[in-house]
């Protein structure tokens, strides 16, 4: 059933007022409640009815089709509420003013950005993000320990203690700008210093003095690597109730 349009209900309100200032005096928020209070309804059974969806013409109009005229009904209300209200302009509703104030005045408000909110990957980066992760891990930690562990012969690092300690802070800074789910992050930073240095390791150990390896079989350090950041982040995340 469509919504009965507003206009319509004040044209049929129109027809039983003489005038209209008797159906502003009842259209009245406070004036209209005391009104319906006083023919029998409850404010419980008001509310019930607004919050379906009945507009308070619609409840005035009910009370004109039960017979009430518009003279008995203002009757009802104080000698100060039977006079036009300039602070109460015509267009209130029930619904609004019917709400507790407390309720209105603690009504959430849009956050305020701060630093952590801003998508710094996002605006950067845009889709090449994962591009992106995966050619700090390639450039600082797979070429690197491969290079020192003597299996590829590139001439990419000599001094195993810098290659650790550059993996560890290009790791820091990748993961502090890009986590999945995550703005800019300082547990995302622990991550990727863990992460990096941690699979640079691990490849170093798992190829050194080694001839030949299976391509998939990479994989096996890359994973053995990964788990002390992986641990680490997801103990951080618990402990600071991130979801």
């Amino acid at each position: 059933m469509a919504e009965r349009n507003s206009i319509k209900i004040l044209t049929e309100l129109l027809d039983y007022v003489d005038n209209g200032s008797q159906l502003e005096i009842l259209l009245s928020p406070a004036n209209l409640l005391t009104v319906l209070e006083a023919t029998g309804s409850s404010r419980e059974e008001v509310q019930m009815q607004l919050n379906n969806g009945t507009k308070p013409g619609d409840l005035l109009l009910a009370l004109f089709k039960q017979g009430h005229k518009p003279e008995a009904l203002i009757d009802k209300l104080p000698k100060s509420a039977r006079v036009i209200s300039k602070k109460t302009p015509p267009s209130s509703t029930m619904k609004a003013t019917s709400q507790p104030q407390s309720e209105q005045e603690n009504r959430p408000t849009a956050p305020i950005q701060t630093l952590d909110d801003i998508d710094w990957t996002g605006s950067l980066l845009g889709k090449y993000t994962l591009f992106f992760a995966i050619g700090v891990v390639a450039l600082t930690s797979f070429l690197p320990a491969m290079s020192l562990s003597g299996f590829l012969p590139l001439d990419f690092i000599s001094d195993f203690t810098q290659a650790v300690l550059v993996s560890t802070i290009l790791g820091g800074v990748a993961g502090l700008l890009y986590i999945p789910g995550k703005k800019i992050s300082i547990q995302g930073a622990i991550l990727g210093a863990l992460l990096n240095a941690g699979i640079l390791l691990a490849i170093f150990f798992y190829t050194i003095n080694r001839q030949t390896i299976l391509r998939l079989e990479l994989l096996i350090p890359i994973f053995i690597g990964a788990i002390p950041g992986f641990g680490l982040y997801a103990i951080l995340r618990k402990l600071s109730g991130t979801q």
